[in-house]
């Protein structure tokens, strides 16, 4: 059996390449660490934002990209991934807080979903777009009145488990799963998606699926995994797969120069959707006072842009149909 790891060239945080050897010489694997050049990226995330072919703001992309192309230089086909285990076994903190928060915890759950909070986004819009959102009503407007009806007369984690297993898990996880791997003609399996193991986890009594103290979530799948991985990581606070885009996008980094370009004055009045004085302000936010929350937002920023031009004005000439359709779908 071979595993493979993604990391990046150089000092970054957040940096996971020991859990997985651990775990690599504790299963007997031969392991394949994968190390990504950040000054690839400009070159990447192009490719990355046509094979998702719509918007994703998940920072995970190009790290998937990355990890599929080493396996398939690698000479494999096929590959295992780890995706659904937070969705089928109540994985995500955003979860916990939900079930286990007293009175109102629509709002908060709902904004968890998004790269950017709700307050913050009319701000970065243009003034017609604002209008336009307003108008047509959000994407959170609508998960949020759906949640609402379900959970009047259903148990909250029922509801939440559904939502992120049938709505939000394929059209955002699986769909950046399924086209990026076979952008490297490499197939997927999802061994979490079985349905054995879905219905298994959806019997399962709340308190074995969401532990009451510590946040913890995924309490069956702690539990089974007792002696066959490391305590280090079985002990270790929850990390998602993703790159370290806070300490990414700062001055002087390949990624940095090339978010500003994208995000240029000029770029983004041929959109039309994105205010430049706002985005500005965002980004010298990041440069001075860097967060996650701001990197997040920068980032997301950058890939819808990247998608906007590949499938709204590059093709807009000789489809304008289509592209009039996929604007529409991506407000």
């Amino acid at each position: 059996m071979h595993s493979f790891n993604i990391a990046y060239r150089g000092e970054w945080p957040h940096d996971e390449r020991h859990f997985a050897r651990e775990v690599a010489e504790r299963a007997g694997t031969v392991h394949h660490q994968v190390e990504l050049d950040v000054a690839r990226f400009p070159e990447l995330l192009p490719a990355v934002a046509w094979h998702l072919g719509q918007p994703n703001a998940d920072p995970i992309a190009l790290s998937t990209y990355g990890l599929f192309e080493a396996v398939h230089q690698a000479g494999f086909k096929v590959a295992l991934t780890g995706d659904a285990a937070d969705e089928v076994f109540a994985g995500y903190g955003r979860i916990h807080a939900a079930v286990t928060t007293r009175g109102t915890w629509l709002p908060a759950y709902v904004d968890a979903l998004a790269a950017i909070p709700a307050e913050a986004r009319p701000r970065l819009y243009s003034a017609d777009y604002r209008a336009f959102v307003s108008d047509r009503g959000s994407a959170s407007d609508a998960i949020t009145e759906g949640l609402r009806q379900e959970a009047a007369h259903r148990s909250r984690l029922d509801v939440l488990t559904d939502f992120e297993t049938q709505v939000r898990l394929p059209a955002y996880h699986l769909r950046r799963v399924d086209h990026l791997s076979m952008a490297h003609a490499v197939e997927v399996r999802l061994p979490f998606c079985q349905r054995s193991v879905r219905e298994l986890a959806r019997a399962l009594p709340q308190r074995h699926r969401l532990s009451p103290e510590g946040g913890r979530g995924k309490v069956a799948l702690y539990a089974a995994a007792r002696g066959l991985l490391p305590r280090s990581v079985l002990e270790r606070p929850k990390q998602p797969f993703t790159l370290p885009i806070t300490a990414m996008l700062a001055p002087g980094t390949p990624l940095w120069a090339y978010t500003r370009e994208v995000l240029s004055p000029a770029r983004l009045r041929t959109g039309g959707q994105l205010d430049p004085t706002a985005v500005e302000r965002l980004l010298r936010a990041q440069r001075t006072r860097p967060a996650d929350c701001l990197a997040l937002a920068t980032w997301s920023l950058l890939m819808f842009e990247l998608w906007r031009e590949e499938f709204a004005v590059r093709r807009a000439a000789s489809r304008p149909a289509e592209a009039r359709e996929l604007l529409e779908v991506a407000s």
